[in-house]
């Protein structure tokens, strides 16, 4: 009948919401270790001094090649990843809190931020992995063979 088959789908969707709300502890959870790694680290390691490092190559080799470029282009996606990232992770703890007081103000504002931000994620994938195969069949030869193989190609 039409009521099964609607309890059917409200059980279907609540196993889904209380899968995406595991996975998505989970990957805040990995997004704080990150950070608690970025603090720990030496300030040589941390990724702003990386980026400050590739800025001045870039900028050292002007117009002779591609691969400081490149690797300050990759740094910045790195920190513009990270900071989708970010917001993903705080909107989506917004959500999984519901019930929580002081977030009830900001929930219809955090579920609208969630979902747009899920698609630039989407986004952000296709660009990376376009980018990457780019890479692979111009500049960088056998740099997905590499990321496959550990390097050992």
């Amino acid at each position: 009948t039409t009521e099964q088959a609607r309890n059917v789908a409200h059980e279907y969707r609540d196993k889904l919401w209380n899968t995406h709300r595991i996975i998505g502890y989970f990957l805040a959870f990995a997004l704080l270790s990150r950070v608690v790694i970025e603090i720990a680290v030496s300030k040589e390691e941390k990724i702003l001094s990386r980026i400050k490092v590739a800025a001045g190559v870039a900028r050292v080799n002007r117009g002779r090649g591609t691969d400081a470029r490149h690797y300050l282009t990759v740094k910045y996606t790195y920190l513009i990843f990270y900071g989708l990232f970010f917001i993903m992770a705080c909107t989506g703890l917004i959500l999984s809190f519901e019930d929580v007081e002081f977030l009830k103000p900001v929930h219809n504002i955090a579920g609208s931020i969630h979902e747009f931000g899920q698609y630039t994620i989407y986004g952000y994938i296709v660009l990376h992995l376009i980018g990457v195969v780019r890479a692979d069949v111009t500049e960088y030869p056998g740099i997905i063979s590499r990321m496959i193989n550990k390097g050992n190609v």
